[in-house]
């Protein structure tokens, strides 16, 4: 399966700024950064997959789980 590296780029700035937020307590800042997120997967998922909401949802969701993992070992 193809990737778009910019796309790629893309999500991985969108948890940078979301982890960010979140540990500094920024929750208005945390809010934005996770629609740019979840709309950054919905894209990547959509020129990824045949099944675009399908597989675009279960990206979203393993981002909310990827996000609370790598925050509480960091934190």
């Amino acid at each position: 399966e193809f990737v778009n590296p910019q796309q790629a780029s893309a999500v991985q700035q969108d948890f940078n700024s979301l982890a960010q937020a979140l540990q500094s307590g920024n929750l208005s800042s945390a809010q934005t950064a996770f629609a740019s997120l979840q709309n950054d997967l919905q894209n990547f998922g959509a020129n990824g997959a045949s099944s675009s909401s399908s597989s675009a949802s279960s990206a979203t969701s393993a981002a909310s789980q990827a996000t609370n993992t790598s925050l509480n070992v960091s934190a």
